[in-house]
Formats: C-alpha cells, structure tokens, sequence
C-alpha cells in the first residue's frame, strides 16, 4: 500500500511547494471513499517529504532542463526514494511481495482486499512482462504503480479535488479523477 501513500504523499509535496511559492494554501482534497484505511497519517507524510527533501539534495536539479532531462532526474529521484525505503531486493528488483504485505496489513473489507490482491498481481504480471531489464525497474515501477492507483481508486472510490482558484486562476486537474 505504500504505492499508493507515496503516490499521495507526492501529490501532497508538490502542492505544499505550490502552495508556498505562490503564498496560498491550495492542498488538493482527498476522499478516500471505502477506504479510508489507506489515508496517510500526518507523521507518513513528514517521513515522505522528507526522504524525497533528501533525494532531491543527492539528487540535484539538471543544469539544462529539457523534457528528456526532467524525466531522467524524476526517474533518479523516484529510485532514491524507493532504495530509502527498502523497495529493493539485493538484485535491484522490486519488492513486489512488500507491496502485496502491504495490501494485506490495511485490513481492508474482505472484498476490498480481494480485488486489490487480484489486481496487484495483474498489475505486476503487465509491468513484468513489459519492463524485463533490471535497467528498466524505474519503468517497470511506474507501470505498475500507474495500474494500482487506477484500480485502488476505482475500487474505493477514492476522489481528488481542488479548492476553487481565485477568479482569473487555472484550476489544476487530478489525475486519478476518472469515473
């Protein structure tokens, strides 16, 4: 479950520079619909934040920011973050096994759980089968958490909102906000 945490943990760091950088607080709202067991708590997000604080200093920004390279530093900090948290085997692979303990620690409803476990091992067979190098774990990691997000939030109904922008401001749009 830890997937979906640091998804929302992501989510919850870039708006909080957002909201820092412009001087407003515009934290996107999150309702976790039937499960609200996956909801990080407040001392979750700080170890995120920071462990992504101390990845992002080992891993500083590009000097020449193109999109390739913004991709390449995204992709080195995800990894930085993953190897922090112990998502690694000693052979550079993912922990999938972790990310299904996971799953099952939440004590979701039994349904709940079930199609999460079905999906979780759908979603690693697609990411598996896609991304074969250890090279291509990042990749791979994406796939798969990608899959997960979609099926956890479909499952529990999970939503993403935004406050309303000042008049004149873009609203910024949620990703997983599919119906």
């Amino acid at each position: 479950m830890k997937f979906i945490v640091f998804f929302f943990c992501l989510i919850y760091v870039a708006s909080c520079q957002q909201a820092e950088s412009d001087n407003t607080n515009v934290s996107p709202s999150i309702n976790w619909g039937s499960c609200p067991q996956l909801e990080p708590k407040e001392e979750e997000k700080k170890e995120k934040a920071q462990i992504i604080k101390v990845c992002l200093e080992q891993v500083p920004v590009p000097k020449n920011i193109t999109q390739q390279s913004v991709e390449v530093h995204r992709a080195e900090v995800a990894k930085c973050a993953l190897q922090k948290e112990g998502w690694f085997n000693e052979h550079g692979e993912y922990k999938y096994e972790k990310a299904e303990s996971e799953i099952k620690k939440k004590q979701l409803a039994s349904q709940v759980e079930q199609q999460m476990l079905t999906q979780h091992s759908q979603c690693k067979q697609e990411a598996e089968t896609k991304f074969t190098r250890v090279e291509e774990v990042i990749a791979q990691i994406q796939l798969y958490q990608a899959c997960m997000d979609y099926h956890i939030s479909q499952v529990c109904g999970i939503q993403i909102s935004y406050p309303q922008p000042a008049s004149g401001e873009a609203q910024p749009t949620a990703p997983n906000n599919r119906k």
